[in-house]
């Protein structure tokens, strides 16, 4: 995915099911929602590193190519540590911690395109 497929991803998710109440305080964060976002639309698992690169150029608008190693080395620490984790515990994405493989889980598949959960 290149970093215009990547800006046609839906900005937000919602999630239906008796859980949602639960599952939509996970989803409130936009880097939690691209997350997922992104791990629906790949054909495979996706690396951590990978996914850090890409939503460092889509948070400071510059291609792939440009962001800096700083930027995607303290943008993948804060997803790590802050949102991925959260995640796992909802059974919603599966890590690899060995790999940095990410994957979704049959849980997400409640998870749909909404305008209903704010940044």
């Amino acid at each position: 995915m290149d970093q215009h497929d990547a800006q046609k991803l839906p900005h937000r998710l919602t999630v239906v099911g008796e859980e949602s109440e639960t599952q939509s305080s996970l989803l409130c964060h936009r880097y939690r929602q691209y997350i997922i976002q992104r791990l629906q639309t790949a054909d495979r698992p996706l690396m951590l590193d990978r996914l850090a690169i890409e939503l460092a150029a889509r948070t400071h608008d510059k291609p792939v190519d440009y962001v800096a190693l700083e930027t995607a080395d303290d943008l993948r620490t804060t997803l790590r540590d802050d949102h991925l984790l959260p995640l796992v515990d909802a059974s919603i994405i599966a890590y690899d911690e060995l790999t940095g493989k990410l994957t979704l889980t049959e849980q997400a598949a409640d998870l749909t395109p909404s305008e209903a959960v704010s940044d």
